[in-house]
Order: C-alpha cells, then structure tokens, then sequence
C-alpha cells in the first residue's frame, strides 16, 4: 500500500490494487477525485464523505459508461448512459433507473423518445422502430397502453385504445388502399360490432 498526500488531497494505493487519487476529507474522498478498481473501472467526478456524489464519469470494465449526475452514490439526475452493446439513453435518472424524460437509442437502430419510469416506457412517448414502424401515445411498464396511434412502414394506421402491446377497445384502423374500420377490438383482433368503408375507384 502507497500513499501520497499534498494538501487535502492525495494518491492512495489500496491493497487490492484499487487506486485514488483526488481530495479528501476524514479520510475519505470528498471533493475531486478519481478512483480506480483493479478490474479496469473507474469514476471520476465530484465525492460527499466517500460516495459519488455531483457530478461525474463512470466506466464499467465491460464498456459501458455514464457520464452526469450522482447523489449519494446513484446516478441520479441527467445522465448519459452508453452501452457496451452501443445501446445509448439520454436523460433523467432516479436511483440507477431511467425515470422521468428520456431518449434512448437500442442497439438495432431502434428509439424510444418520451417519459420512463424504474427503466420502462411509461406514460407518454413515442417509439420509433429502425424499419419506419412508428407509435405516438401511451405507454405502461414498457408496453402500449392507453390512447395511441400506431403507422406502419406500410401504410396502415390504427388509432384507438391499447392494453398492454395490443390493440384493445374502440379503434380506427385504415389500410394502404384506404379502406377503413372502426368499431371495438379486443387482444389485437376485431371484436364485436363495427363500421366498414371503402375508397372509391375513380372512373
């Protein structure tokens, strides 16, 4: 073990390997500082008596990253949080998750816009799949939920109610051609009653 001291700052080398160098006080970081463990993390940013606190950078040994906010040793805030798998959301946090307003890009292209909460969709958002499938409206633990519209890269639309990822209650849906229905669905199939129409053929 080594240790390095100016001021209220310091270098301390741990027995495992783990390294820190930045501000202290009572012997714990506090201000500045970067630490480093022995598998390749680390976090760099501002410290309160010992955790992560303010603003910092933490690096994970398998890539990922997220660069912003921390209260009392959480990601807590706005952030930005990149993974290994290229995955990259930017937005607010609370306790390690993604709550409040976020944007998120999926590593196959896909992007979700809108608000979270403990890390899924919730409420109010838009998706926008990387095949030009798009759905505006809402959303409950990750899934379609509620008042929305789905527009397919197609032509098709729905607009209507959802439960849980189907299409559930009155809806409009409206083909390519322009033929339409509108009545009640239930599990994502047509249910019960409805109204029929079809564009006209000019000529």
């Amino acid at each position: 073990m080594a240790e390095e001291s100016e001021g209220d700052t310091c270098s301390h080398t741990f027995p495992n390997g783990d390294v820190y160098k930045g501000a202290v006080e009572n012997d714990l970081p506090h201000g500045y500082g970067k630490y480093e463990w022995s598998d390749g993390s680390f976090y760099e940013g501002e410290w309160s008596e010992g955790v992560k606190h303010g603003y910092g950078k933490y690096r994970w040994a398998s890539g990922s990253s997220y660069d912003g906010q921390w209260q009392e040793g959480c990601m807590h805030g706005i952030g930005t949080y990149t993974g290994s798998d290229e995955s990259e959301y930017h937005g607010s946090f609370v306790k390690d998750k993604k709550s409040g307003y976020g944007k998120k890009k999926y590593p196959n292209g896909d992007i979700y816009e809108g608000l979270w909460k403990n890390d899924l969709a919730e409420n109010l958002g838009i998706y926008q799949w990387l095949n030009g499938d798009k759905f505006n409206g809402e959303w409950q633990q990750g899934k379609m939920h509620g008042r929305g519209t789905f527009v397919w890269h197609t032509g098709e639309r729905y607009d209507g109610d959802w439960k849980m990822g189907l299409e559930n209650g009155p809806g409009l849906f409206i083909w390519a051609d322009g033929s339409a229905f509108y009545g009640f669905w239930e599990e994502g199939k047509k249910h019960g009653s409805g109204v029929w129409w079809r564009e006209l053929e000019e000529g």
